[in-house]
């Protein structure tokens, strides 16, 4: 491609700003910077930035869900329960992950129970079953879920790192602080 050299520009840019000259100028994702035209008047002329960055690419997320599935959670109103709530809410944070994230989930009553082992989400469907599945009973106690969800997250390779603690918050109330650290 040739450039348009720097004589036509000024007298397109003159002709722009002080005669009212329109200005149509098209491209691509090969146009603009990697032309050439990277720091000249035809830039300063546009509303676009010429620099050829390269795309900024969204990272990866490690997702870990802590489920309370406690007796408690067998309460609700309206006829849906807690658990109902919870297990809906889970399913629909899978619905926005893509293969590359990784997922944990974490059923918890008195004890923590791997639902979904970390992995990575490319089986949604399989995975939205295991949360189906799940059914409230016992007692609770959140912290072993956190720090066994906190754990794992450690061991995951992912540039976001998010916990879901999805509970009715009848549980201990003291303790959080050195898992929260």
């Amino acid at each position: 491609i040739e450039l348009l050299n720097n004589e036509f520009l000024v007298s397109m840019e003159e002709a722009i700003r002080l005669q009212g000259k329109g200005l149509l100028v098209t491209g691509g994702e090969t146009s603009y910077g990697p032309c050439g035209y990277y720091k000249t008047l035809l830039e300063d002329m546009l509303p676009v930035n010429m620099d050829a960055k390269p795309k900024e690419e969204k990272p990866n997320l490690a997702l870990m869900l802590i489920i309370d599935k406690s007796g408690s959670m067998s309460a609700g109103e309206y006829g849906i329960t807690q658990m109902e709530m919870a297990k809906e809410a889970a399913i629909r944070s899978i619905d926005i992950l893509e293969a590359k994230d990784f997922i944990g989930v974490i059923g918890f009553d008195s004890e923590a129970k791997w639902v979904v082992d970390p992995v990575n989400v490319t089986d949604k469907d399989n995975i939205i079953t295991q949360i189906a599945s799940l059914q409230p009973g016992g007692g609770t106690s959140i912290q072993p879920s956190l720090r066994e969800g906190i754990e794992a997250l450690k061991k995951l390779d992912a540039g976001l790192k998010h916990i879901i603690l999805l509970t009715d918050g009848q549980a201990e109330s003291t303790g959080y602080l050195p898992l929260l650290e």
